[in-house]
């Protein structure tokens, strides 16, 4: 096999990873192939967001994409980030390298790897793919890439901050850019989350659970259940690929909250009270002022509210109300 054969999986990962590395994708790594042949092809959506449990196969998956991803197209940018160096050294970027050598001896060849960076040895600053960590204090590390063919891929990607994301969004300017975004589903918010939510119209959406994969042992399914129990949290995450019902620092859970709104119920009678919610930020949150009967909310007439006065700081909010 020779360069200029590998032009004929530019859109189809799959076949690319069934003939080039000998492999069969399993039903998970199948639909993520998928969704990414979808973006190249410019059939679906060139954002792809996949939530899982554990050990379903992902890490591999996304080795395959950018790998061909650098073979099939010249000029290339591959990016792959993930939140914490360890991860980088130990577990994305060892898998690619793993992928890199199984490449035909005539391909590998045109490429050198570099600690944290694999470069086409006739062009290393037009097709590279480059491994980078994200922190709080580095937002840059999908920033500035700019090439006729783009690909942004997330590791982790629920751990990733806000900022990361934001400062990707002038690398994804190019008709060819894609994205995509891996990671068990640990919290409800932020960027990740809402890839699966506020945002979804605008990403391909791929949800794996260990239930469905052949490459998860039972006894670990098993192990978790009953370590943790079927309903909690670390089951959701870590065997479902579900988000939990609740973050760490939550004082009701998100599913109690949500299984309160629509709920049928029988007022009591007692005097009306008021309850106050006041924002943590003023620039950022809101304060909330309810009025309750026992167990059922009362209608509120805002006009009613004459003002707010700022005490010792301005966090500090005193509403009178006529």
């Amino acid at each position: 096999m020779c360069s200029s054969d590998l032009i004929t999986y530019r859109y189809d990962p799959v076949r690319y990873v069934h003939e080039v590395f000998g492999v069969t994708p399993d039903p998970g790594q199948l639909e993520v192939l998928h969704a990414v042949e979808a973006a190249a092809t410019g059939e679906g959506h060139r954002q792809v967001a996949a939530r899982s449990g554990h050990g379903v196969g992902k890490t591999a998956c996304v080795s395959w994409v950018l790998l061909w991803f650098i073979t099939t197209r010249n000029p290339a940018n591959a990016i792959v980030t993930a939140p914490a160096a360890g991860t980088i050294e130990d577990g994305i970027g060892k898998e690619i390298k793993l992928w890199l050598k199984r490449l035909p001896a005539s391909i590998l060849a045109l490429f050198e790897s570099k600690t944290e960076r694999i470069e086409l040895r006739e062009d290393p600053e037009g097709t590279f793919l480059s491994m980078r960590t994200s922190r709080a204090e580095n937002t840059q590390a999908l920033a500035g890439i700019h090439s006729d063919n783009v690909l942004l891929v997330v590791d982790e990607a629920s751990a990733v901050v806000e900022g990361v994301y934001e400062a990707a969004y002038g690398s994804m300017s190019s008709d060819n850019a894609m994205m995509l975004l891996i990671g068990n589903p640990t919290k409800r918010e932020g960027y990740f989350y809402d890839c699966f939510h506020t945002m979804r119209d605008e990403w391909a959406t791929v949800h794996i659970s260990c239930l469905d994969s052949p490459r998860v042992s039972h006894k670990f399914i098993e192990s978790i259940a009953k370590k943790y129990g079927k309903d909690s949290n670390e089951y959701r995450v870590r065997v479902l690929g579900e988000f939990p019902t609740a973050n760490a620092d939550a004082v009701i859970p998100a599913d109690a909250v949500e299984a309160a709104v629509d709920r049928d119920i029988a007022a009591m009678q007692y005097a009306p009270i008021w309850g106050l919610d006041v924002a943590r930020s003023l620039n950022r949150d809101k304060s909330v002022l309810v009025k309750r009967k026992a167990n059922v909310l009362l209608p509120t007439n805002p006009q009613r509210l004459l003002r707010r006065e700022t005490l010792h700081t301005p966090a500090m909010l005193r509403w009178q109300y006529n």
